[in-house]
């Protein structure tokens, strides 16, 4: 099975339409799986509840379990959180 990586922007919501966290990320397709580098890590992943859902820049949006890895990966600019999200499955926005 081949898996396509995409890095597009994109923004993480909660239930209510609220902003959790934006930034880039690499969906990989086929594995459900993200990669999501927020432009700011003020880890309010962590006190969210399910669901959450993922949007993508090309209008995409899947929900993602509260489940995930923090990673901190050293960069040209410094140390960096990354997220690895799981998704569970393609959906609509939570509010329109």
């Amino acid at each position: 099975m081949s898996t396509a990586m995409v890095m597009q922007e994109a923004k993480v919501f909660n239930t209510d339409g609220e902003l959790v966290m934006e930034g880039e990320c690499d969906l990989e397709e086929g594995v459900e799986e993200a990669s999501f580098q927020p432009s700011l890590d003020s880890r309010s992943l962590e006190r969210q509840q399910e669901p959450l859902y993922l949007e993508l820049e090309d209008g995409r949006v899947f929900e993602i379990s509260k489940r995930h890895i923090r990673l901190n990966v050293q960069s040209s600019m410094g140390l960096r959180a990354v997220y690895r999200l799981h998704v569970l499955r393609r959906t609509r926005p939570p509010v329109d």
